[in-house]
């Protein structure tokens, strides 16, 4: 085979660059047939290339931090508004790991159990509330209970309820919530009888 020329090289590769350009679809099923009939190879060019340039995804990231940030909350809002309680199961796999309490639920249980109405208020849920980018929770927002916090969050003791009702039960056990409850009843019904007067 004949050896080519630097100019032949250039015209060679800006070429190559036209087509792709020009056939994005075709390009990217050939390199997929590619990586499926050269997996090791494509991994191992992969591995020496990381070992040959260790710093380069640390600066990379350093001179494009805005556009990682951007990407990434790109990222979030569409997962959000996709799969949100694939969003919940990461929150509560991060407390549960600093908590040091059992936890095996999994993304597709809390698909199962997922609701549109909270099961204690009756209130309607809504995955995209929040206040702001930062994902701080409303009222009505989804979030995942643990019947009994002791046992984690493990199968068959997570529920999905309102932030609101997950906040009310996390302030208290069930007799002070009946005692509130009956406290407020006895009040309002005499603050009834004396407004009546």
């Amino acid at each position: 085979m004949k050896k080519l020329t630097p100019a032949q090289r250039e015209q060679r590769r800006k070429y190559r660059q036209e087509w792709i350009k020009n056939n994005p679809e075709k390009f990217k099923a050939y390199q997929a047939k590619y990586r499926d009939n050269n997996r090791e190879a494509v991994n191992e060019r992969a591995r020496d290339w990381t070992k040959r340039n260790p710093n380069y995804g640390k600066q990379h990231y350093v001179d494009n931090k805005d556009v990682y940030v951007e990407r990434g909350k790109t990222s979030y809002r569409k997962n959000k508004a996709q799969t949100p309680w694939v969003l919940l199961y990461r929150i509560a796999k991060g407390r549960a790991k600093k908590a040091n309490i059992p936890f095996n639920i999994t993304p597709e249980h809390l698909k199962e159990i997922w609701t549109d109405v909270c099961p204690v208020l009756n209130i309607p849920l809504h995955p995209n509330t929040s206040t702001s980018s930062r994902g701080i929770p409303h009222d009505n927002s989804h979030t995942v209970d643990r019947l009994v916090p002791e046992l984690g969050y493990v199968m068959g003791n997570v529920k999905i309820v309102s932030y609101r009702a997950n906040m009310i039960k996390n302030c208290g056990n069930a007799d002070e919530h009946r005692k509130i409850a009956d406290y407020i009843d006895a009040h309002q019904s005499s603050i009834t009888q004396t407004a009546s007067l």
